[in-house]
């Protein structure tokens, strides 16, 4: 994001996103009816004149219970998003659940919209009623965490080497002890310091993808990490995670164990809960029910009430701790197939408290509990060493939430997604994205896409090359190509059959974001450098702001991933660019302005202008100064 020499000025108020119900808080609020529930088919009895009052007086007790529970998740967002103190909350669920669900099964509500889908990862969070966007869905604790300096992200194998040499004195000469309040659970936060690196929109959501080396401590890269080993609930919690659904591993093939130890027939492959002990295992909530799955006990939900007992007692210091009880390979799996991680940390939060953004990687189980989609309905991201998830979407009751399990792969094709989801994960997906898109495979459309999509990873490094040279000709001449490469795909997307909707043309844009984003960057590179016409090409005019093709950009990746890091940035800078460009006045200005409030409230939660406008400083007076940074240190080099 550019700094700008001016301040976002005041438009008209979008309205905020409000909850189909009371939010959810700490201690479960009071049922509270929704106007759907208030009509009916028949007309209402008469009432006297005592009942009448008595439900009047009802009525504003309810009134007054909804405000307060909103005031207080409204002051709850604000204190997250600026809090300066070294610890969050230390933990916290929302109106969620963890239900089981089939791999290749189709399910209600992962895609954003509850519609069918498939989650591929066997147990899963449900809504237990309906959220808005921007509603804290989960404050999460690692069971393990690595650091590295921000633009890169620690291997998988970097997070189980660190679990596996608990007690060894792994990083201890370069790491703090979480005792100090930073209440992470089985480890040992490293400093804030490190190096930066440039951040910008397709640095969002990266997930951390498997490689063979095992190596903690590199020349290229120091990864910061010492693990304590696991209480005896974190045990039985990492348990619990899925496992995947490999059909060669005969392990994975054995009967599965229910949470109380019963056999269960009706669990999904690739899912075993951990053995709790006798005193936990009601309110963990094992037993199993009966008559599911063909008559075999069916594996009963992991409750609220265990999870948290989990988070106790991660804060308990002198609660006892030990390596993971799982054989190495198995750890190494679990690792794989339930760790999130990214090459910074959002830095709007990292200013206010006072860090620095670094690359990381962890085990959430909160996020290991969450469903897959390719057009999610929840966005998560770290502060500290916990994982904020917030609803991205309107989830309905019972919907599944789900998270990008791809990273910088959610805008690619069909193919290119499912390809990557089956080889790191076993599972095709079947997303209401996906569904959408399947309807077209096998036609012009699926093939135009996949072949743009490889011309643009081809033509972006020779972009980077000729900015880096200031070759504003090979610009121009890359910029005509991708201009042609859009109105290709623009006419397919308009004569596709069946016909494409508003929704799944932004899905189906999607798949080609890279070249939208060359575009702009084209655009932008031509506005601030171009002084002087090339032959017969014309140029934008030195000084003048770009505004169109970054406004393709806003609107694609909100249809995809809203509330993304990727999301905030392109909508702040693109209102940022409208004021210049346009003033307070014009529509252009107070439709970006609108659609800014939009992501800053799905991402942060209901924060307020006020908040928000600070939130937008600090991510520009971060940038500014790992500009200087950078700077200097080229200069130096």
């Amino acid at each position: 994001m550019r700094l700008q020499g001016f301040t976002l000025q005041a438009g008209p108020a979008a309205p905020q996103p409000q909850p189909a119900e009371v939010a959810n808080t700490d201690a479960d609020p009071p049922s509270v009816p929704t106007a759907s529930s208030s009509l009916s088919s028949s007309p209402p009895l008469p009432m006297t004149a005592p009942a009448a009052a008595a439900a009047a007086s009802s009525a504003l007790n309810r009134t007054a219970v909804t405000n307060a529970a909103l005031a207080l998740r409204d002051l709850r967002d604000a204190f997250i998003a600026t809090m300066k103190a070294p610890s969050l909350p230390p933990w916290f669920l929302g109106p969620m659940e963890v239900s089981l669900g089939a791999p290749g099964k189709r399910t209600k509500g992962a895609g954003g919209s509850g519609g069918a889908a498939s989650t591929g990862r066997g147990a899963v969070f449900r809504t237990t009623q309906a959220v808005a966007p921007g509603e804290l869905l989960a404050v999460s604790l690692p069971l393990a965490i690595c650091y590295c300096r921000r633009g890169t992200t620690p291997e998988n194998e970097d997070l189980a080497e660190a679990m596996l040499s608990a007690g060894s004195g792994f990083g201890s000469s370069n790491s703090r002890s979480s005792a100090s309040g930073s209440g992470a659970i089985g480890m040992v936060m490293a400093p804030s310091a490190s190096a930066t690196s440039t951040v910008g929109p397709a640095a969002s959501e990266r997930r951390a993808a498997s490689h063979s080396t095992a190596d903690v401590t590199s020349p290229a890269l120091t990864v910061t990490s010492a693990f304590n080993g696991l209480t005896d609930l974190q045990q039985s919690l990492l348990g619990c995670l899925w496992r995947g659904s490999d059909p060669q591993d005969q392990h994975h093939q054995q009967q599965q164990q229910d949470v109380g130890g019963a056999e269960s027939e009706g669990a999904p492959a690739g899912f075993r809960a951990g053995v709790l002990s006798p005193e936990v295992k009601a309110v963990a909530g094992g037993g199993g029910g009966g008559g599911g799955g063909g008559g075999g006990a069916r594996l009963a939900p992991i409750r609220k009430a265990f999870l948290e007992m989990v988070a106790k007692s991660a804060a308990d210091v002198s609660a006892p701790r030990s390596a993971p009880l799982t054989h190495p390979p198995e750890l190494y799996r679990l690792v794989n197939l339930n760790c999130l991680g990214e090459d910074f940390q959002d830095l709007a939060l990292c200013e206010l408290r006072g860090e620095r953004s670094r690359g990381h990687i962890a085990v959430w189980p909160e996020a290991a509990f969450t469903a897959h989609s390719c057009a999610p309905n929840a966005t998560a991201y770290a502060v500290g060493d916990r994982l904020l998830i917030r609803a991205a979407a309107e989830i309905p009751k019972d919907g599944e939430v789900s998270l990008n399990w791809l990273g910088a792969l959610l805008t690619a094709p069909l193919e290119v997604r499912r390809r990557e989801l089956q080889q790191q994960y076993g599972f095709t997906c079947g997303c209401v994205r996906c569904t959408a898109e399947a309807r077209y495979m096998g036609t012009q459309l699926a093939a135009l896409l996949e072949s743009t999509y490889a011309a643009c990873k081809e033509l972006s490094p020779r972009l980077d090359a000729a900015i880096t040279k200031g070759d504003l000709g090979a610009v121009a001449a890359t910029r005509a190509r991708l201009l042609r490469m859009q109105a290709e795909v623009e006419a397919a997307i308009r004569t596709a059959d069946p016909k494409v909707n508003s929704k799944t043309r932004r899905w189906l844009q999607a798949c080609v974001y890279d070249l939208y984003d060359m575009i702009s960057l084209c655009a932008d590179e031509m506005a601030a450098e171009a002084a002087q016409p090339l032959g017969n090409t014309p140029l934008v005019p030195a000084g003048s702001v770009e505004t169109e093709s970054l406004a393709q950009c806003a609107r694609i990746v909100e249809g995809v991933t809203p509330g993304s890091d990727g999301h905030v940035y392109l909508a702040a800078e693109l209102t940022m660019r409208s004021l210049q460009r346009f003033g307070t006045q014009h529509e252009e200005y107070r439709q970006a302005r609108a659609a800014l409030l939009r992501a800053y409230g799905t991402r942060y939660g209901n924060v307020g202008t006020e908040v928000m406008e600070l939130l937008v400083a600090a991510r520009l007076a971060a940038e500014a100064r790992e500009e200087e940074e950078e700077d200097g240190v080229e200069v130096e080099a």
